[in-house]
C-alpha cells in the first residue's frame, strides 16, 4: 500500500510542477526554494520508494536489491528533470 502511496504522490508532483513552484512564490518563498522544492520532493518520495520496494525484494540477490532500489529513488527526480 505505500508503494502505491509513494507511486501516486510522485506523479502528483510531476503533474502540478509548475503550480506547486507557482505556489510556494506566492507564499512567499524565495525563487530558489521556490524551484528546488518540487526537485527536493521528487527525491524524499523516491527514496521513500526505494525503501519500501527493498523490504518486497529479500530475495534477490544484494547486488540487483541495491540496484533496483538505486534506481528507485534516483528515477523520479530525472523524470521531473526530464519534463520539467
Amino acid at each position: 500500500m505505500k508503494k502505491i502511496l509513494y507511486t501516486l504522490a510522485i506523479l502528483l508532483v510531476i503533474i502540478f510542477f509548475k503550480q506547486l513552484q507557482d505556489l510556494t512564490l506566492d507564499l512567499g518563498l524565495s525563487w530558489t526554494v521556490s524551484f528546488s522544492l518540487p526537485y527536493f520532493l521528487l527525491v524524499l518520495f523516491g527514496i521513500l520508494l526505494g525503501l519500501s520496494l527493498r523490504s518486497s525484494l529479500k530475495r534477490m540477490p544484494k547486488a540487483v536489491r541495491i540496484l533496483i532500489v538505486v534506481v528507485a529513488a534516483l528515477l523520479p527526480f530525472g523524470a521531473g528533470f526530464i519534463f520539467h
